[in-house]
């Protein structure tokens, strides 16, 4: 797994929903060692959101 920096562009919200602009967000250490390839029993479901409590 590899995350990567992209440039997206972002459409409106549609109803119900809202935009959000993160200025710093944290990613916790099961997501560092499953990059680093440190965990090999576990494999997130798809699509998985790095930092999110499963």
């Amino acid at each position: 797994m590899v995350m990567k920096w992209e440039d997206v562009e972002i459409g409106e919200p549609k109803s119900g929903e809202i935009k959000v602009k993160n200025k710093a967000i944290g990613v916790n250490f099961l997501d560092i060692y499953m990059r680093k390839g440190l965990v090999h029993d576990f494999t997130p479901p798809l699509p998985y959101t790095p930092g999110g409590c499963e």
